[in-house]
């Protein structure tokens, strides 16, 4: 099938690609279908377009390229809703805001986007407790590590 992106044009996609979001994401509630693809294998980023929306299309990277260090545990009710997924078949992103210079860039640790890759259900949670924030740095600061 075809979809339509502002940024990249027509996109081809299976529709098993086509990731259900039931409660849409934070600030896009009312969009739940999109789809995750990549520019460029051998880079930790990706896209989340939507399927409907041609102007909604987030950057997202993987976190543990960024934040080797991140952790976390999802709640009861999130395993819930992404169908109990087994761990081999999560996948993990954040959204990240660009600025004109990459360098000073974010990243969203405190509400990342988990996916059953099985089932094909995705969620945007908040992790509690944790210490992580919505505009965490994507490349260290001088002096940070």
């Amino acid at each position: 099938m075809e979809i339509t992106s502002v940024l990249f044009g027509k996109l081809e996609i299976e529709e098993h690609a086509i990731l259900q979001f039931p409660e849409g994401l934070f600030g896009l509630e009312e969009v739940r279908e999109y789809v995750i693809f990549k520019q460029d294998d051998s880079l930790p980023f990706a896209y989340l377009q939507a399927k409907e929306e041609p102007g909604v299309c987030l950057l997202l990277a993987d976190p543990f390229v960024f934040h080797p260090a991140y952790e976390f545990e999802l709640s009861a009710q999130d395993l819930q809703a992404l169908g109990d997924p087994e761990p081999m078949n999560v996948q993990l992103w954040v959204t990240v805001t660009t600025t004109e210079e990459m360098e000073h860039s974010t990243m969203n640790l405190l509400a990342p986007i988990v996916v059953n890759a099985d089932k094909s259900l995705a969620r945007q949670v908040v992790l509690h407790n944790t210490g992580y924030q919505s505009r965490t740095p994507l490349f260290p600061r001088k002096g940070e590590a």
